[in-house]
């Protein structure tokens, strides 16, 4: 990738996580009703609901590389 193809990436990236994190702020916004309290613990679980959904992603990708034995079995079962 060129430096050029990399900072269009970038500029991209950007933009569609500052689009999704205003949608989610006016979702969020519009179901706490002025309540800060609410409004912190909605934000909270809908970035633990992102953070749970990637590690799910994630895990997903390491699975197939172990069927295709890209990842040794002890890396995987580490700290198990």
């Amino acid at each position: 990738m060129t430096a050029n193809e990399m900072a269009g990436y970038e500029r991209v990236s950007a933009e569609i996580v500052r689009a999704a994190v205003t949608a989610a702020d006016r979702v969020i916004l519009d179901g706490c009703r002025g309540n800060t309290e609410v409004l912190a613990a909605l934000t909270a679980e809908v970035a633990q609901s992102f953070a749970e959904k990637t590690v799910l992603m994630l895990r997903h990708e390491v699975y197939k590389k172990e069927m295709l034995c890209e990842v040794p079995p002890e890396v995987l079962n580490k700290g198990h």
